[in-house]
């Protein structure tokens, strides 16, 4: 696994220079060692024992689940207070964790695997992109772009997830 993540480090593609500014001003204040600062997602150390005990945080009861939309109907009862903007915060509905739990006890590998490459291209010819990656919090699925096909798109990932 360590030597895959190396091989992918040394070879990924470069990103736009807004991006990588973005990027590398957002990793500046954590406090990690200097020459770590362009290397975030490179593995140092290969450690078993944590990675499982990491795994162990994926449970249906631990989920935190953000919706963003500028059209999304329903009753605001919150408001951020520097913005303005309006929220809700509600309970996961008990259909969705249950199908959450059914992808986390499933033993199919690909239960929890990314959509396949023909349908991202075909998003990405419109205008759409979409990042699966792993935080210390969880895992963070974004979906970018301008375009009335993005809860398609987002429904494809969490179905096939």
């Amino acid at each position: 696994m360590k030597t895959m993540a190396e091989v992918d480090f040394r070879f990924r593609q470069q990103s736009p220079v807004s991006q990588f500014t973005s990027d590398t001003s957002s990793v500046m204040p954590k406090r990690l060692p200097r020459n770590w600062l362009l290397s975030t997602s490179k593995f140092r150390k290969f450690d078993a024992t944590a990675i499982i005990q990491a795994l162990q945080y994926f449970r249906e009861d631990n989920l935190t689940l953000m919706l963003v939309s500028q059209d999304y109907p329903g009753t605001w009862n919150l408001k951020e207070k520097w913005y303005g903007t309006e929220y809700t915060i509600d309970r996961i509905p008990t259909d969705v964790l249950s199908d959450i739990r059914k992808a986390l006890n499933s033993q199919d590998p690909r239960a929890c695997g990314k959509p396949p490459i023909t349908a991202k291209r075909r998003f990405e010819v419109s205008g759409l992109l979409f990042s699966i990656s792993a935080n210390m919090l969880g895992v963070d699925i974004s979906v970018h772009g301008y375009n009335d096909k993005m809860a398609v798109l987002l429904e494809k990932i969490l179905i096939t997830m």
